[in-house]
């Protein structure tokens, strides 16, 4: 599926449901003013792209399947309600959320992570969990806490075990909704290795 520069526009609570058996490139602006974006291709090795002028202004977003795939100069990227990765699922199967300003996951070169859209993709897969990442300037997590169980946390069901560096910036807001889980936290659970997790700050969590 390839939506032209013309991008759409949904009004009301409605839902556009895009669902490829392969790729899905996004060349024009999504706006959807109270429904929900949902996306599903095929797996994760079919990806869900975004042109320059691909701009997303949704209140809900739902990558349901396939993996998304933004790294380079980034277009607007704003969920005003509820943001999940195959429904809010933690490690779920053929699903990624990449969404960094450069790199390529490895530990000489990490995903540079600019907002919280692109944290919350650390731990969309078994692979992300295993990839390099690090922060490009402070975080505002605050959006977290009108997504319907906030931030899931990292490595909640298999340990995270990449590496992640703050470079000394915050993430500020991070709200989180798991009264009866165990593990809360950014991070829930993780293999730990020299330096694997350093120099992050989380403020008002």
């Amino acid at each position: 599926i390839t939506i032209g520069t013309s991008g759409y526009t949904v009004t009301g609570a409605n839902t556009l449901s895009l669902t490829a058996g392969t790729n899905i490139v996004l060349n024009g602006p999504i706006a959807i003013t109270s429904g929900t974006l949902t996306l599903s291709a095929a797996n994760t090795s079919q990806r869900i792209t975004t042109g320059a002028a691909g701009t997303i202004n949704v209140a809900n977003f739902n990558l349901s399947q396939g993996q998304w795939y933004q790294v380079g100069t980034l277009p607007s990227f704003t969920v005003s309600n509820n943001f999940q990765i195959n429904g809010g699922a933690t490690t779920p199967a053929n699903v990624q959320f990449i969404r960094a300003l450069s790199g390529s996951g490895t530990t000489g070169s990490p995903y540079l992570l600019t907002d919280i859209y692109g944290v919350q993709g650390i731990g969309s897969s078994a692979t992300t969990l295993a990839n390099s990442f690090s922060l490009n300037n402070d975080i505002d997590a605050t959006l977290t806490n009108t997504w319907t169980a906030g931030f899931v946390p990292i490595g909640e069901t298999a340990p995270f075990s990449g590496n992640f560096n703050g470079q000394s910036h915050v993430i500020n807001g991070l709200y989180i909704n798991a009264p009866t889980t165990n593990y809360v936290a950014l991070i829930a659970t993780a293999t730990l290795g020299t330096n694997q997790i350093q120099n992050i700050g989380l403020t008002n969590v």
